[in-house]
C-alpha cells in the first residue's frame, strides 16, 4: 500500500510539473493576454445576437425591440479595445447596434437608453423613457478596459442568497447592459464539492457537517468558518445548482466569462480520518469565532492529495457546465487567515502549486485572487508578496485589487509585480445601509492606473453588498467609455437625476442630487471604514458620530428632495419616492447622532432630568423612522424574510436529511435576522451587516436604545458606574438573540405616503436641525413630541 501511494503522488507531482512547463508566458499589456483566443466564448455570434435581443425586449418591450437592429462582429476591436457602434439607419425608423460581444451589444444600447433617450435603469427600478419616434444617432464607443469585473464573494451571502431564477435573470440583464464581462459565478458550488468529496470517501453527513448555513456560505467558502448556520438540506444545494446552470448558460449567452470557484485548500473536518497522513492543518479563529465554527481545516497545496482534490474539482465543474467554461477560476487560500509559513520557499511553493492543480483539469485556466489579503501589510510585505505572485508565470493570476478606490495595492506592490491585475471599487461592506461615497477617488484613481499601471487589465465592482447608493455605482460604470475623469461633478449629478426622475421633475431634485454628489457621495478623508453609525451600533457611552460632510448641505438637499416630491408636475416616480425615504432616513441617522452626543454629556455630568428628556427625543427619532421606512418597499425587513422562507418551501424535503420543510423555513429565517444583526452565535461581529429596515428599527434598534436608557437612568438614579460589559450581556439575552429567533410576520409591501411624511417629519424637526453641529442643540421634548 506504502509502495502504490508513493506511485500516485510521484504521478501527480509529474502531472503539476508538466502542466508548470507548459503554462504560457502571458504578457498583460501584449496581444497575448489581450487576443480574442485567450477570452475565447462559448457561444456563437448568432447565440449572443439572440441573447441581446431577448434582453431588449425584455428592457424596452417587444414592439418597440423590433426598431433595434442588433449586430455581433468580434472584429470590432481597435487597438485591443472593444467598440460599439450606435447608428440611425438612413430612411428608416430603424437604430443598427452593433460591437464584438453581445454584452457590448446589450451595453452600447444602454448607452443609447441613458444618454440619448435619458432612461434610468437600477437595480431595481426603472424609467424607461423611449419617444414614439426614436431620436437619431451616429455614435461610436470604445470600452476603455478589457476586463469588468463584477461582485465580491460575500456578495453571494449578503444581497444573492435567496434569489431564485427570475431575480437572476434581471440581473444578469442588469450586468450585460452595463457592460460587465468577467461576472463572479459562485452559486450552487456546493453540489460539486458534494461529488467531489463522495469520490474521495466522505458521505453526505461527512459534507452536510461542514457546510455553513445559506446567510454564511461566502466564509465557508473562503475558510473562515463551517458549518456555522447549518445544517443545509440536499434539496436546497442541488436547487442551487440547477439554478446555477441556468445563471452561467446566460452568462455565457451574452459573451460573459464566469468566474468559477477553484480550490483555496479548506477540506471538511472528516478528511482527517480518511487520509490520516495528509498534511491538513487547523487554522487559527477568526474574527472573534471560537474554533466551534472556526479553526476551519487547511489542506497544505505542497501535499499530492491537494492536487487531486483541486483538479478533481475542476474537472467535475467542467463535466456539469457541459465542457464550456470561461477558464478564469478565483481561488483565496488566505483571506484574513495567516499561512502556516511565511517563508519564500513555502509561499512560493503554495503559489505554484495551487495553480498548477487548475492546469492539471484546464489547461487554459487563469487563478483570479482576490488582493484583500495584501491589504495586510505587516504580514504580506512587498517581498512576501513578490514571492506569492511571481512563483508562476506572468498572466497565470489575475489579481483583484479589491479596494483601490481608498486603499490600492497595486502602488507599493508595483503592480502585482507584472501579473495583470483589476481595479476595484469596493465601496460597501456587508450592505449596510448608509448614504456614503468617493466619487472624487473613483474618478481619478481608475485613470491614474492606466497611466501608471503596466499591468492593469480592467476595472471592477467589488462590494459586499448591493441595493444602496446606486449614484455612486452608476458613476463608476458610466467611466467605461471615458477616456478621462469627468471634469464636472454637479454637472454629472444634474444628468443623472434627469435620467433617474425625468424632465418633469421640479429642479429642487436635480440640485439636491448636486448636492449629495459633492457630500455625502464625495468622502475626501480616505475612510477606510464607513459603518459606523451611531444609530445601529450596540449602545454604550463611547460612540462617536461618523460625519464626512457638511450637515446643513444634507439637511438643504433634503428639504429640496421634499419640495420637489410635493409640487411635482406629475405623480411622483418611485425613484424619486425611493431616495426621498433614504435622504430622509440618512437625515434622521445623522440627528440621532447629533442628539446621542447630548444624551452622553448628560450622563457624564450625571444630569438625570436632561437625560431622561433627551432619551425620550431619540425614542421618538427611532420611531419615525420606522414610520417612514415602512413607506417604501426597499427598506423593509418583511421582502427578506419572507425570501428566506421561500428559499427553503421551494427546495422542499429530501430523503438525505431527517429535516421538514417548516424546520428548514425557521432555519433559513434564523439565518436571514442573524446575519443582519448578530452575525454569530453570540454576536462575534455585531452589527457589521446593518440594516436600516422598518421592522429593525422597530424590534431590534428601538428595544436595543431603550434597555441602555433604562440601564443608564439605574445608574444614575443609584450612582454607580456604568457597567457595559454586564449590559452587553444583558441585550444579547434579552433582546438581540430573541429578535434573530422571533416568528413574527412583517410586511412586504410598503404602506404610508413617503412624501407627506418627509414633509411633517421636516416641520417636526426642522428647529432641531437648524442648531446641529453646534456645541449644543436646542433641545426641547414637547417640540418633538407635540407633532
Amino acid at each position: 500500500m506504502a509502495t502504490e501511494k508513493g506511485a500516485t503522488n510521484m504521478f501527480f507531482v509529474i502531472q503539476i510539473l508538466l502542466a508548470l512547463s507548459n503554462t504560457k508566458a502571458y504578457q498583460p499589456n501584449g496581444e497575448t493576454f489581450r487576443s480574442k483566443n485567450e477570452f475565447a466564448r462559448c457561444a456563437s455570434n448568432q447565440a449572443q445576437e439572440a441573447a441581446a435581443f431577448k434582453l431588449v425586449a425584455r428592457v424596452v418591450g417587444h414592439e418597440a425591440a423590433k426598431y433595434f437592429r442588433l449586430h455581433v462582429d468580434e472584429k470590432l476591436v481597435e487597438n485591443g479595445k472593444e467598440v460599439g457602434s450606435i447608428t440611425t439607419i438612413p430612411a428608416s425608423p430603424y437604430i443598427n447596434i452593433a460591437g464584438p460581444t453581445g454584452v457590448v451589444v446589450a451595453w452600447t444600447f444602454h448607452h443609447y437608453l441613458k444618454h440619448v433617450c435619458h432612461s434610468h435603469i437600477s437595480w431595481t427600478l426603472r424609467r424607461i423613457s423611449l419617444p414614439d419616434v426614436l431620436p437619431k444617432v451616429n455614435l461610436t464607443l470604445t470600452m476603455q478596459q478589457k476586463l469588468r469585473y463584477y461582485a465580491n464573494t460575500c456578495t453571494h451571502s449578503y444581497s444573492f442568497v435567496w434569489w431564485d431564477w427570475n431575480m437572476w435573470e434581471v440581473h444578469i440583464d442588469w450586468l450585460a447592459l452595463n457592460g460587465v464581462n468577467l461576472p463572479l459565478a459562485f452559486s450552487g458550488q456546493e453540489e460539486v464539492w458534494r461529488r467531489v468529496w463522495s469520490k474521495v470517501g466522505l458521505s453526505w453527513s461527512d459534507v452536510q457537517e461542514h457546510i455553513s448555513g445559506p446567510a454564511f456560505l461566502a466564509w465557508e467558502r473562503m475558510g473562515n468558518m463551517e458549518k456555522f448556520g447549518g445544517p443545509i438540506p440536499l434539496s436546497w444545494i442541488q436547487g442551487q445548482f440547477e439554478m446555477q446552470q441556468k445563471i452561467h448558460q446566460r452568462m455565457l449567452d451574452f459573451g460573459m466569462l464566469p468566474v468559477l470557484p477553484g480550490f483555496a485548500g479548506h477540506v471538511p473536518k472528516s478528511l482527517r480520518r480518511l487520509y490520516p497522513r495528509a498534511a491538513i492543518s487547523s487554522l487559527d479563529p477568526w474574527s472573534n469565532f471560537n474554533c466551534s465554527y472556526s479553526c476551519t481545516d487547511f489542506l497544505d497545496p505542497l501535499d499530492p492529495l491537494f492536487h487531486r482534490i483541486g483538479s478533481m474539482f475542476i474537472a467535475e465543474q467542467m463535466r456539469a457546465y457541459g465542457g464550456c467554461v470561461s477558464h478564469f477560476y478565483n481561488s483565496d487560500p488566505f483571506n484574513e487567515m495567516i499561512p502556516v509559513s511565511m517563508s519564500k520557499a513555502h509561499l512560493q511553493q503554495t503559489s505554484r502549486w495551487i495553480f498548477g492543480s487548475m492546469r492539471l483539469a484546464d489547461s487554459d485556466a487563469v487563478w483570479v485572487l482576490q488582493g484583500w489579503m495584501f491589504i495586510n501589510s505587516d504580514l504580506w510585505t512587498k517581498e512576501a508578496a513578490e514571492w506569492f505572485l511571481t512563483a508562476v508565470p506572468k498572466g497565470a493570476i489575475l489579481v483583484l485589487d479589491l479596494q483601490a478606490e481608498l486603499s490600492p495595492v497595486y502602488p507599493r506592490l508595483e503592480s502585482f509585480f507584472g501579473q495583470p491585475f483589476i481595479w476595484c471599487m469596493l465601496h460597501n461592506f456587508g450592505g449596510v445601509s448608509g448614504l456614503y461615497g468617493a466619487i472624487g477617488n473613483v474618478n481619478q484613481g481608475i485613470f491614474e492606473a492606466v497611466a501608471n499601471a503596466s499591468s492593469l487589465v480592467g476595472f471592477g465592482l467589488s462590494m459586499e453588498g448591493i441595493f444602496q447608493n446606486y449614484f455612486v455605482y452608476d458613476f463608476a460604470l458610466d467611466l467605461l467609455w471615458r477616456s478621462e475623469p469627468v471634469g464636472n461633478l454637479s454637472l454629472w449629478a444634474d444628468h443623472y437625476a434627469i435620467r433617474r426622475y425625468g424632465s418633469l421633475v421640479l429642479s429642487q431634485a436635480r440640485e439636491a442630487t448636486a448636492l449629495l454628489a459633492n457630500s455625502v457621495y464625495n468622502d475626501q478623508q480616505d475612510d477606510k471604514d464607513h459603518s459606523k453609525m451611531v444609530l445601529v451600533k450596540r449602545p454604550r457611552l463611547n460612540l462617536k458620530p461618523f460625519i464626512w460632510y457638511k450637515t446643513e448641505t444634507l439637511i438643504i438637499a433634503w428639504e429640496k428632495l421634499v419640495h420637489a416630491a410635493l409640487y411635482s408636475f406629475e405623480l411622483v416616480p418611485s425613484t424619486l419616492r425611493e431616495d426621498l425615504v433614504d435622504v430622509t432616513r440618512q437625515t434622521l441617522q445623522v440627528l440621532f447622532g447629533e442628539v446621542y452626543l447630548e444624551l452622553r454629556d448628560s450622563f457624564r455630568s450625571r444630569d438625570l432630568p436632561k437625560f431622561k428628556a433627551t432619551s425620550l427625543i431619540l425614542l421618538e427619532i427611532l420611531n419615525d423612522l420606522e414610520s417612514v421606512l415602512a413607506t417604501d418597499q426597499a427598506f423593509l425587513l418583511g421582502p427578506w424574510v419572507t425570501a428566506a422562507r421561500m428559499s427553503a418551501l421551494k427546495a422542499g424535503s429530501s430523503t438525505a436529511d431527517n429535516l421538514s420543510v417548516m424546520t428548514v423555513q425557521d432555519l433559513f429565517e434564523w439565518n436571514a435576522k442573524n446575519q443582519i444583526t448578530l452575525w454569530g452565535p453570540d454576536g462575534e461581529i455585531v452589527d457589521y451587516a446593518a440594516k436600516q429596515w422598518s421592522g429593525c428599527i422597530q424590534d431590534y434598534y428601538m428595544p436595543r436604545w431603550l434597555l441602555f436608557f433604562q440601564e443608564c437612568i439605574k445608574s444614575l438614579e443609584k450612582g454607580v458606574p456604568f457597567d457595559q460589559q454586564a449590559f452587553n450581556r444583558l441585550v444579547l439575552e434579552s433582546v438581540e438573540k430573541p429578535f434573530t429567533f422571533s416568528k413574527k410576520k412583517y410586511p412586504n409591501y410598503a404602506r404610508g405616503d413617503p412624501v407627506i411624511l418627509a414633509e411633517t417629519l421636516h416641520l417636526k424637526y426642522s428647529k432641531l436641525l437648524r442648531t446641529a453641529n453646534r456645541q449644543h442643540l436646542a433641545l426641547n421634548v414637547e417640540d418633538i413630541t407635540s407633532h
